[in-house]
Parts: structure tokens; C-alpha cells; sequence
């Protein structure tokens, strides 16, 4: 279009829209197109036509700009693309009354618009899609640019040509170019016609916001009035370049890291060129970069128009740090927010992750580190082991040399922050089921434990002869000597006498079995639980000569409990899939371990892993899944931040 009145003359469908562009925190411009006109976006109309600014524009958002002049040299339209809405796509119909080739026609149209989209302060980008033969219309859903002998879009035939703008909210949806087909045209500058580069220049800015300047042809292709027949206006002048840029220009990411420990780095970012979209944050580990996805969470303090930021959208982020950096070792860690459209990606926050301590699994044996305090991890709590004897109860030795249940040669080394990241559970005493002496009475004791960690409690039972003792089936070998058995640590409870033995009531931790059939019984709350396996039996660290032979008979007056699987803390295999045992109350399950970077986070050894049996596995349900370094990673040249 070449012709727009700068003073208040209002037509037929124009309306008049002021806007206020805040400058401070109660201080404002008032910001209107042609002095307030503005075209009725319901109406039809020439270029311009539709869409304003949605009212106050916060200084930190350039999502949308008012209408009007903000300089003598560049106007808006109040129309602007959203990052997200570009490449704005156009098609063209070369059909012309000139003779023009297609070709010729489409080289022209597309490298005016590739003129915009040159200039590299800017990130404004057009993408033609082909041909549409046949339009005549404009706001079809299709951006195009076509010839025709008469103007559809409300404007005199004496203009050279006519973009209209569609859209809504400050946004572009679309636009269509008029080409006035009564006139002569060239591609090639030919003197005494009209040079079509030159024109589509001009209506292509109308296309991305651009409106009329009152300034002088020498200073913007977009003043109206300024191309004679034969004459070539095909670059940007200074006025041109300075409206794109404040259109288009890429505006850096705000954010900051807001907290940064063992667990969690947490924060929020935003980009001012597009608000009310959440965008991507990269964290890099010792330059080991990681993409966490959008910073989608909400904020509100953020949203606060009252605030610094006052910013629509969520956009607070929150990253659970992977175990492999839980090594006892500070780590430089660097926060990324990365730029719509591509561009530098800045750092939002910087600083000094740990040293953190080793994440655990329950099941698995730790040591501190230098104090030498041994513990059993279970419930997510650590449960300390009273002394070496008591570990001793819970682990035997084969005649092989083997260890099984809970060994020495288990035990994970920790640091003392490790330690002390475990909420504190309960002191572990003897394994139910252990026989044990006290070397100042001399009387013979059978350890009973109520519940379970780290809630469990002990009790004592005494054998008061040595009828009762032979009875039951225990044996001297089994017998240990400790002090402690006569501590408060444990309570006093019902004898254990043979009588109790015959009548279904051994003491519980007793391993009973028949001698015509090879399934081992655990007695445990007056019922007897089959041992499913021998590397179930094993896991558990008991004896094999430990076992008590009954008669049929006795073993049926136990009713049967559920099956005892592998122990808390097992690492088994089927394939190529890694497990690690789960106990909750009498259900076991299996947990996937989810890749070689978790098993070496966990402190596992590949020496543990034992193959299910052929059938086992179905008896294990499938746990959560167990991950530590679960974040894909990034490259780093993506994010250097330049």
C-alpha cells in the first residue's frame, strides 16, 4: 500500500485504540497507530488491518508491541509473529497479464522477502511453500501473494499493491498480497515499469508489522509514495533495519538458580521474546550437559505484575540430580536457559555442587568412613549393627569358602556425609533364631525379634534344660557367647521347652524340614514359610547345618505361610536385565535397574549378580524402576552460552 493519513480522519469501520507501554513502576506512554486510528479488525481493509497490543507491555516482555511510531524512522502495525508461529509461510501465483514468467515472478516476490529475513540482527523468517494457482480472496488460511485486475481489500486500483494483516492479541495469523495487475511490471528494472522486487519489499514488510514511517524515502523503503515507474528500491535503508530489529530481535533469556544441593537444583527462566512459553534448561556437571526439559512449573512470584518480572506462563524448573554425582567430590555445576529462537544461551546460574554422599538401596550393608560404623540399610532409614558378632549371625560360611545373607565382604565404604544423609533407624541385635550364651550365667538363650526394621524389638527366650535343648533340635555348634544377650537391649520372654517344640510352637528363625522332601521351612509367627530356593536360602545367610529335622507329622501342624524369595538388597539377572530385590512386609519384588550408570552409582557389584532360576522370576512382581542418571544428555558446543 502507498498512501496513509497520519492525523485523525477517521472512515467508515475504523475505531480508535490507545495503549499504555509501561515505563516504570506506575509511569506510562500512551502509544497509538496513526494518532489512535486503527483499522476495525471485524471490517476489511488494506495492510495494517487487524490485531493490537493486548494493553500494558511490561518492560521485560517483547512478546507484542503497540501500534504507532516509537521513532520518525519506523512504524508498527500492532501486528507481530510469535517465535512459535515462524517461519511465516507464503505462496505465490504468478499468473500475470505482463507476460512475466513464472519463474521471474517467483524469484522476484521470494528474494524480497529473503531481503528481511537477511539482515543477521534479526530473527524474522519467511518460507515460501510453492504455487496457488487461482486465489482471489483474502484471510482463506493460506498466506499468498497474487495478481489481479481489481483490488479485493478495500483500497483504491490506483495503488500499486495491498498487503492485509490478519490476526488477533498483538499476533500475526496470517496475511495476503494484492498485486495491482494494471500496470506494467518487470523483473528486471526496465524502464517505464513498475519493478516488482522493489513493490514486494515494501508490502513484505507490511507482512512482519511494519507500518508506514513519516520519514523520507532516503530513510525507509516502508515511507509510502516513493517508487516511480523504472526506478529500484531493493535494500533496506537504516529506517527499515531499525524497525525489524525492534520487532525481531533476539532478546536474551532471564532466570536464575533460586536453590542447589545433594537432591534438587531448582530455579526459573523465561524468554522476554516469548513469555507465556516455558523453555528448555541445559545443566552441565563438570561439562557433562544435561537437557531437563521445559521450566513448566508454576510460579507465581514470577506471574507478579508487582514483581521484577510480572511475566505470564509457568516457567520454575526443578532438577533431581543424578546419583552418579553423589561421590563424596564437589562438582562446577553451570545452568543454561536456552534461547527462542536459537541463539546465545545464557547462563542463568553457576556454582558448587557437594560434596554429596552416595545415594543407598535397602538391602545394601555401608560403612563410615573413618569411624567405622557399620549399617543395614532398610525402609530408607540406616539401622546400625550392634557389634561383628551380630553381623556374624546374619551371614554363614560354606564349606567352599563362600559368604552368603549379610557379609563382611558386602559392605559399601561411605563417607561420613553419606552417614548422615540416612534418617536414623535402630540398632540391630542378634538374628531371630540365633542361639546365645551368657558367659556370666552360663544359661543358653533363643533370640526372638517382634516386627520389623527399623521398628523391630528383641526378645530372649531361655532354655531351661538340657532336655529342652536336644528336644528342639539345637545343637552346640550353634552357640554363641555374648554378654550383651542379658542387656536391656533385649526383653525377657516364654521359655522354650520341648513341650513347646512337639506342639507347634518352636521358636521363630527356626529351619525346619522333613526327611523325605527337600523344601526347607522357615518358622516365623507359628507358621511355616517354604524357602523357594537354594539361592533364596543362601541370600538369607542360613546355615545349612543349621536345619532341624521334624517328622511329617509335626510339620503338619503348621499352617503354611507365604514363600521367602531372595533377600532385600539380591542382584539377579534374567538376560541382559539387571535386578535388585525389594521386600515390602511378605511381598517381594524386583526393581529394574535401569542402566550400567545407575549399578555403578549404587555401589553394586557385578560379582553379586546371580541369574534367576529358570520360572523364578514370574514370582517377583516389577518395582519401580531404578535410575539415577536418567537425564539425556546434551552436546556441549550446544549450549556454550555464546
Amino acid at each position: 500500500m502507498t498512501h496513509t493519513e497520519h492525523s485523525p480522519i477517521f472512515r467508515s469501520g475504523q475505531r480508535s485504540r490507545l495503549f499504555l507501554e509501561r515505563i516504570g513502576r506506575e509511569d506510562f506512554y500512551v502509544r497509538g497507530l496513526d494518532e489512535g486510528k486503527q483499522d476495525d479488525p471485524s471490517s476489511v481493509s488494506g495492510e495494517g488491518t487487524g490485531g493490537s497490543g493486548d494493553g500494558v507491555e511490561l518492560a521485560e516482555s517483547y512478546d507484542t508491541v503497540s501500534p504507532g511510531c516509537p521513532s520518525t524512522d519506523y512504524c508498527f502495525t500492532g501486528l507481530k509473529w510469535q517465535v512459535t508461529s515462524l517461519p511465516a509461510t507464503y505462496y505465490i501465483d504468478h499468473g500475470n497479464n505482463d507476460g512475466l514468467s513464472g519463474d521471474s515472478v517467483r524469484s522476484a516476490i521470494q528474494a524480497a522477502f529473503q531481503t528481511w529475513e537477511n539482515d543477521p540482527a534479526s530473527y524474522m523468517d519467511f518460507d515460501y511453500r510453492g504455487t496457488a494457482a487461482g486465489q482471489t480472496s483474502f484471510n482463506d488460511g493460506l498466506n499468498t501473494v497474487w495478481f489481479a485486475a481489481s483490488s479485493t481489500c478495500g483500497v483504491s486500483t490506483n495503488y500499486y499493491a495491498c498487503a492485509q494483516s490478519h490476526g488477533s492479541g498483538g499476533h500475526f495469523s496470517g496475511f495476503d498480497i494484492w498485486i495491482n495487475d494494471g500496470y506494467s511490471w518487470s523483473t528486471t528494472g526496465q524502464q517505464g515499469r513498475i519493478d516488482l522486487e522493489s513493490v514486494m519489499l515494501h508490502e513484505a514488510g507490511h507482512a512482519l508489522g511494519l507500518h508506514h514511517p513519516p520519514t523520507s524515502c532516503s530513510a525507509s523503503v516502508m515511507t509510502q509514495g516513493c517508487l516511480s515507474a523504472g526506478q529500484l528500491r531493493r535494500s533496506l535503508l537504516n529506517g527499515d533495519v531499525a524497525g525489524v530489529r525492534a520487532l525481531y530481535t533476539n532478546h536474551s533469556p532471564r532466570g536464575s538458580v533460586d536453590s542447589m544441593n545433594c537432591n534438587t537444583i531448582a530455579g526459573w527462566t523465561y524468554d522476554p521474546d516469548q513469555p507465556i512459553h516455558s523453555i528448555s534448561v541445559h545443566i552441565y556437571v563438570d561439562g557433562v550437559g544435561y537437557d531437563i526439559g521445559p521450566a513448566r512449573i508454576a510460579r507465581p512470584d514470577i506471574n507478579d505484575v508487582n514483581g521484577p518480572e510480572g511475566v505470564p506462563g509457568d516457567h520454575g524448573y526443578v532438577w533431581q540430580v543424578p546419583i552418579l554425582w553423589s561421590d563424596y567430590r564437589p562438582h562446577t555445576v553451570t545452568v543454561y536457559a536456552i534461547n527462542i529462537p536459537d541463539g546465545p544461551h545464557p547462563v542463568i546460574g553457576s556454582g558448587t555442587l557437594g560434596p554429596c554422599a552416595k545415594q543407598s538401596t535397602n538391602g545394601q550393608l555401608l560403612v563410615a568412613d573413618p569411624a567405622g560404623a557399620a549399617f543395614a540399610v532398610h525402609g530408607g532409614t540406616k539401622n546400625a549393627i550392634a557389634s561383628p558378632q551380630v553381623l556374624d549371625s546374619y551371614s554363614s560360611r560354606w564349606i567352599d569358602g563362600t559368604n552368603t545373607g549379610m557379609r563382611w565382604d558386602r559392605i559399601k565404604r561411605v563417607h561420613n556425609s553419606g552417614y548422615d544423609a540416612l534418617p536414623a533407624g535402630q540398632v540391630i541385635h542378634y538374628r531371630e533364631g540365633s542361639l546365645i550364651s551368657s558367659p556370666s550365667t552360663g544359661k543358653i538363650y533363643v533370640v526372638d525379634q517382634v516386627g520389623e526394621w527399623p521398628t523391630a524389638s528383641w526378645v530372649r527366650r531361655y532354655i531351661p534344660g538340657p532336655a529342652d535343648y536336644s528336644s528342639c533340635g539345637f545343637k552346640d555348634a550353634w552357640v554363641r557367647s555374648d554378654p550383651h544377650i542379658e542387656s536391656a537391649a533385649y526383653v525377657e520372654g516364654l521359655q522354650v521347652t520341648a513341650a513347646l517344640c512337639s506342639s507347634r510352637q518352636r521358636p521363630d528363625g527356626q529351619l525346619i524340614k522333613t526327611s523325605d522332601d527337600s523344601m526347607v521351612y522357615l518358622i516365623s509367627g507359628g507358621v511355616a514359610r517354604p524357602i523357594m530356593s537354594g539361592q533364596a536360602y543362601e541370600s538369607w545367610g542360613f546355615n545349612w547345618n543349621n536345619i532341624v529335622e521334624v517328622t511329617a507329622a509335626e510339620l503338619s501342624l503348621y499352617p503354611r505361610g507365604p514363600g521367602v524369595f531372595r533377600a532385600e538388597g539380591s542382584l539377579v539377572v534374567s538376560g541382559t536385565q539387571k535386578y535388585v530385590i525389594q521386600q515390602t512386609g511378605d511381598t517381594f519384588s524386583k526393581r529394574p535397574i535401569a542402566d550400567e550408570c545407575t549399578f555403578q552409582a549404587h555401589g553394586f557389584d557385578s560379582a553379586d549378580v546371580l541369574p534367576f532360576l529358570a520360572g523364578e522370576s514370574v514370582n517377583y512382581s516389577v518395582g519401580a524402576e531404578l535410575r539415577s542418571c536418567g537425564f539425556p544428555e546434551v552436546s556441549t558446543s550446544r549450549n556454550s552460552g555464546s
